[in-house]
């Protein structure tokens, strides 16, 4: 079977092929030919890679993982019913054979830069995978997500920190914001001194 051919592709010609083989001479290159040149222009288009970067962003946030093993990614990918994955590499990754899924997955990435790693994944066990952390750009130019080392948190101002800026801005000169000790019956207000020995309220 043409490695080209993803798996619903290949089902389909398997029993064709089968034929063409048993009739032999030029048969089969012809019957391979044919199948290549329909089903074999797998789909590869940027559409479908960002496609792929947002299906795999969603199984790093279920997996709560930042490296996954291939053979685990592969099988997370091919169970989103909506997407092509399980059209393209269900049944190898069911029967256990992700070679040809796993190249395919990688070609895939390495537009991105994004490459497969040897992970460790527990005791002195290693597999080849992908770390969550070589997505960052791609996540960041094309799912417009911020990258993954970035403090999302919202950055509240420090307290009075308006109040300071305002103050050091707009008070006019010779006016003191506080006395320190002066308060009218616990009420926040506090006593204000201007220049000219007057004395105010102001709301602390």
């Amino acid at each position: 079977m043409p490695d080209a051919l993803h798996d619903r592709a290949a089902e389909a010609w398997e029993p064709l092929l089968a034929v063409a083989d048993l009739a032999g001479g030029e048969w089969p290159s012809r019957a391979r030919a044919a199948a290549l040149e329909l089903h074999g222009a797998e789909p590869d288009t940027d559409s479908v890679r960002v496609q792929l970067l947002r299906a795999i962003f969603e199984v790093f946030e279920e997996h709560d993982d930042d490296r996954l093993p291939t053979v685990a990614l592969l099988r997370a990918l091919v169970e989103r019913e909506t997407e092509p994955w399980g059209a393209w590499w269900g049944t190898s990754v069911e029967k256990g054979e992700v070679r040809g899924p796993a190249a395919k997955l990688a070609r895939l990435l390495k537009p991105f830069g994004i490459l497969p790693k040897t992970l460790r994944t527990g005791g002195d066990d290693r597999a080849k995978g992908y770390d969550l952390s070589d997505f960052s750009d791609a996540f960041a130019r094309y799912l417009l997500l911020p990258p993954l080392d970035e403090d999302v948190t919202t950055r509240q101002p420090a307290p009075g920190a308006d109040f300071q800026a305002f103050e050091g801005r707009d008070m006019p000169a010779g006016v003191t914001t506080s006395n320190g000790a002066e308060t009218l019956a616990a009420q926040g207000v506090s006593r204000c001194h201007g220049s000219d020995g007057t004395v105010g309220t102001a709301t602390a």
